[in-house]
């Protein structure tokens, strides 16, 4: 079922229930542009760990305005996920979600014309956006891969989980990722959310490290105060978020729409694409130790060269 929740000139918002399997359903949120615009493509994303879709409408309203459908499922882990005694700790958690992402694939192969989608998320959402690209947790029997991903939007992704088995090498699919110098988390340091750039294969791979932005982007993000920044430091982290958010907009236009093999890009993706790489540095780090803030690029070599891992 589907319930209208709001509209505006720009955009509307509609509650979609949809079946995992026998046993769940899950809520998803789906923001869409004003219909008299010409559909852009599907972007399914992933909320990170005990957070909600609703708390990322700063990055996902400027995505829709451009004309694109944001579906958002509410995953096990979620406060608006109704109470439930399924067993969400551990590696359950990531099945459930890529189960999620798996009925979202479905659902948008059968009921749009775009068919296919780019996987996007922040933390956890970040992993399961990446999963869903391509991506892979050997450990994890269970787990579903979606099909139809065009490329991925990951924001502060976590490393490789050991008891994931967790791997780079099948990601395929174009990717921008992101972190700030000051996102550390846990055990995870700002560096390490950037291991599936340096792990996944080129080409089409996208790295933007901020100086001086954190988890959250100051409050940009969840809008949940959880850190005691300075207002100027906050100010300054919300800059930083609205530059992401247009890199993030050059790099839909140059990688959501759906090409068949051989096709040429539009003049729109070309023009992002050239947009895009005009923010590239000069040099890409070789490895996470030696990284600092920039936007960073990494191209096939030549065979005599061969590639960087």
């Amino acid at each position: 079922g589907s319930k209208l929740q709001h509209t505006t000139a720009q955009e509307s918002t509609i509650s979609l229930k949809l079946k995992v399997d026998e046993s769940r359903s899950v809520n998803v949120t789906m923001w869409s542009s004003s219909p008299l615009r010409q559909p852009r493509g599907n972007i399914i994303f992933s909320h990170g760990f005990a957070c909600t879709p609703g708390q990322y409408e700063e990055l996902i309203l400027p995505w829709v305005r451009k004309g694109f459908t944001v579906l958002a499922p509410s995953h096990v882990d979620s406060p608006a996920y109704p109470p439930t005694s399924l067993n969400i700790s551990g590696d359950w958690l990531l099945v459930y979600r890529m189960q999620d992402m798996e009925t979202l694939a479905q659902w948008v192969d059968h009921n749009t014309l775009a068919r296919k989608y780019v996987a996007a998320g922040h933390s956890f959402g970040a992993a399961a956006a990446l999963m869903a690209c391509g991506s892979t947790a050997a450990a994890i029997p269970d787990l579903v891969k979606p099909n139809g991903c065009s490329a991925a939007v990951a924001l502060s992704p976590p490393p490789p989980i050991p008891s994931w088995n967790q791997t780079f090498a099948a990601l395929l699919a174009p990717a921008l990722i992101q972190t700030g110098t000051l996102d550390n988390v846990g055990p995870f340091s700002w560096r390490s959310h950037s291991i599936s750039f340096f792990r996944s294969p080129p080409p089409d791979k996208y790295l933007v490290v901020f100086e001086g932005v954190d988890h959250y982007f100051g409050n940009t993000l969840l809008h949940t105060h959880r850190h005691n920044a300075s207002l100027s430091s906050q100010e300054s982290q919300h800059e930083k978020f609205e530059d992401f958010v247009q890199l993030s907009s050059h790099f839909l236009d140059a990688y959501a729409e759906a090409r068949s093999k051989g096709a040429g890009l539009s003049s729109l993706a070309q023009q992002a694409l050239s947009a895009l790489k005009n923010r590239v540095s000069d040099a890409t780090p070789p490895d996470p130790a030696a990284l600092r803030p920039g936007v960073f690029m990494r191209q096939k070599q030549p065979a005599s060269q061969g590639q960087s891992t």
